[in-house]
């Protein structure tokens, strides 16, 4: 007799157009601390920007308390991670990340953390970014990938880390230095064919009638898949010291028709964009209920540097986190949760 598999729990992301209409009267649900950040940007896009992140957050937390957006509170750690007040007597936690005119919020019962990176812009391959952000191992894979796979696999690696410290609760500066955490990125087979299968025309640019690795390349594979059959997974890590019913992510509020809701334009400022925005996910146009179709990489495992579990204060934990990363053509998304973890992405309307 089989032995069903376990059920994983589900972390909810939800894709926000911080260009998109919103309703009137939505500034008002914003904190008068969340208004003053605002006005510390120097643009007027910027600071919509910001009032729309800080809205759209409001409104998706809102809906899965029962309350309304106004009324959301939140609180921070000693290390500045934002979590619900306690006074909303919630197991829900969630945590944002934002590039150009999109925000992406994760929404789960877990300590989570996600980081967005837009695709298709050059990155600098700068000899000392890498040895400030990259293990030894990490530097080595990159630098002997084609160049057409090091640039994602370098945001790929960069998503990992930044969304591993979110969920732990620490920013860069509270790392001290990135070179210490390894993310396990793929292998140049693995990557080749990710990106030849979802990004073909990147690959045939950057190649220029080379082919992109396949099997048999010798590159050392790193990536940890969930589910594997035992004996396939890597060493095991050091060790490191030590389902929500009733929230319902729904997409649209309860209610109150679509049409009986006022909507403000913000446009983009063609000034962030001199080439255009980034191309919305071709996906979108194919989400149903509005859940986005994503493609996935396998999830690994990622474990907190040993080198720095000594520097923890007493009581502090880092527990070992699970990382899924969400392909949309032109946005990299990463996630990170402490148990292993079902992703569905939505796209999020007021």
């Amino acid at each position: 007799m089989t032995t069903p598999a376990p059920t994983l729990p589900i972390v909810h992301c939800w894709r926000i157009d911080l260009d998109a209409p919103r309703p009137a009267g939505s500034d008002q649900w914003i904190a008068a601390s969340e208004h003053a950040r605002a006005d510390r940007f120097k643009f007027d896009y910027l600071q919509r920007r910001y009032r729309a992140t800080r809205a759209g957050l409001r409104m998706l937390l809102a809906r899965a308390l029962g309350i309304q957006p106004g009324e959301v509170r939140f609180v921070r750690s000693a290390r500045g991670k934002p979590s619900l007040d306690p006074a909303h007597q919630s197991d829900l936690q969630f945590n944002l990340t934002h590039s150009e005119h999109v925000a992406w919020v994760a929404v789960g019962t877990m300590e989570l953390g996600i980081d967005l990176e837009v695709l298709g812009r050059q990155v600098k391959m700068l000899d000392s970014l890498l040895h400030r952000v990259t293990t030894p191992d990490e530097d080595g894979l990159l630098m002997a990938m084609p160049e057409a796979l090091r640039e994602l696999a370098f945001l790929l690696m960069w998503t990992r880390k930044e969304s591993a410290l979110k969920a732990w609760g620490e920013g860069i500066s509270g790392m001290g230095s990135l070179n210490t955490l390894e993310t396990r990125l793929p292998d140049t087979d693995v990557l080749g064919r990710f990106l030849q299968r979802l990004h073909p025309a990147h690959v045939e640019a950057g190649t220029q009638g080379s082919a992109v690795p396949g099997a048999g390349s010798g590159s050392r594979a790193q990536t940890s898949a969930i589910g594997r059959p035992a004996g396939t997974e890597p060493d095991a890590p050091p060790e490191i010291p030590a389902g929500t019913t009733r929230h319902a992510f729904r997409a649209d509020p309860e209610n109150t028709p679509a049409a009986a809701i006022h909507r403000e334009t913000f446009p983009a400022d063609p000034r962030n964009h001199p080439a255009g925005a980034h191309p919305v996910p071709a996906a979108l146009t194919a989400a149903t209920d509005h859940r986005i179709p994503a493609n996935t990489l396998p999830q690994v495992h990622m474990v907190y540097p040993r080198t720095r579990a000594a520097e923890l204060k007493p009581g502090e934990q880092r527990p070992a986190l699970y990382a899924t990363t969400l392909d949309l053509g032109s946005e990299l998304v990463t996630v990170t949760a402490p148990e292993p973890f079902e992703v569905q992405a939505h796209a999020f309307r007021y």
